[in-house]
């Protein structure tokens, strides 16, 4: 199933910005970061560390 940034991504022909934040239960901003979604890639898996930021998880192997 398409979502819309993989939708914008398709429709440019290359990798578009995003960004996304996780918040904690009392919706408190716990992490924040920037990517580039490539629709070409499919799948994108992002990882929340303890330290608070949200990093690209290349290795996942689901």
């Amino acid at each position: 199933m398409d979502n819309d940034i993989m939708i914008v991504s398709k429709n440019a022909g290359a990798p578009v910005p995003f960004s996304i934040t996780a918040k904690d239960a009392d919706r408190r901003i716990v992490a924040s970061g920037e990517f580039r979604f490539d629709a070409t890639a499919e799948k994108m898996y992002l990882t929340v560390t303890a330290d608070g930021r949200i990093v690209e998880d290349k290795n996942y192997e689901g």
